[in-house]
């Protein structure tokens, strides 16, 4: 397989140079903005035997359904663009929105297209791409997985070598405490425990030159205005930037209402879990694009 990386003024001409120099059976890698937030980075990938030196100008997929070299294509129609979609259970909106700028894109490969398409519509900020100044609260309805995910991005960080620092506020769930100090124990890091925003505010005191601090919130009903307010009472006294986690599956409705009320208190980024149990995706495209928020990393 070869891998190579495009960069251009914006996404249509990105993904012109890839289907001429590649091909329309290119696989799209990864999408990124170009250095300095300008322009776009593309970087897609194809088998070596599919690649000739000068790609010819008739190399696209014809009506028999093959290529131009036998190999049977892998791409979406316009029409079944917009029943996929419809599969996964998106707001009707939302599948207009992302059909018609793939149909922008397309030049011939709606495939192609949809990956320019989500990347237009879509913003992605993982956690160890951006600069971590300030501590990381995961926030959530109870069950969606922010335990787990704090440690799994506290293993990351010891894999990088940073110093850590956890503190936990969710006092309430029968043993929280106990699970969350079962993983930090086998990462070698002291859990530290706070019942109120005053104590979480002296336990990050004590950061002891901590590269990273992840702070591990309870489960929060989100239209539970009191709920709400206790989040946002240890939100501002940690000065934490709040990452919405969420399960992937849900109803897109309520997905999008629940990522509406997080973002009131200043989440921008959301993290989501249980991706390998989901086969509809509805819900998290619903919510990103109705509480404005950036995806973070998934689970």
């Amino acid at each position: 397989m070869r891998l190579k990386s495009f960069t251009s003024e914006n996404m249509g001409m990105a993904m012109k140079m890839v289907r001429d120099q590649l091909g329309p059976e290119a696989i799209i890698v990864s999408t990124r903005r170009g250095p300095g937030g300008k322009g776009v980075r593309i970087t897609a990938a194809i088998e070596k035997d599919d690649i000739l030196e000068s790609p010819p100008a008739s190399f696209a997929v014809t009506d028999t359904g093959k290529n131009n070299y036998g190999r049977e294509r892998e791409n979406l129609e316009p029409g079944s663009l917009e029943s996929a979609l419809k599969h996964h259970g998106i707001p009707e909106k939302l599948v207009h929105r992302l059909t018609e700028t793939a149909e922008v894109l397309s030049q011939g490969n709606m495939t192609m297209a949809l990956a320019a398409a989500l990347d237009e519509t879509f913003r992605f900020s993982p956690i160890f791409e951006t600069t971590l100044k300030r501590p990381l609260m995961l926030v959530g309805a109870p069950g969606c997985g922010k335990t787990v995910s704090i440690a799994k991005i506290a293993t990351q960080a010891r894999l990088k070598n940073m110093p850590v620092q956890v503190v936990t506020i969710d006092t309430f769930r029968a043993g929280g405490v106990e699970q969350l100090r079962a993983f930090m124990r086998i990462l070698k890091i002291s859990l530290q425990v706070a019942q109120n925003p005053d104590e979480l505010k002296s336990c990050l005191a004590q950061s002891n030159g901590a590269a990273l601090t992840l702070i591990d919130s309870a489960g929060t009903n989100p239209f539970i205005s009191q709920e709400m307010d206790e989040l946002k009472s240890n939100i501002d006294a940690s000065n934490a930037e709040p990452v919405l986690v969420m399960s992937a599956g849900g109803d897109a409705m309520e997905s999008a209402e629940t990522s509406e009320a997080f973002s009131n208190l200043g989440v921008s980024r959301m993290l989501v879990t249980r991706l390998d149990l989901t086969r509809r995706l509805g819900g998290l495209l619903a919510a990103a694009e109705a509480g404005k928020l950036r995806f973070s990393d998934v689970g």
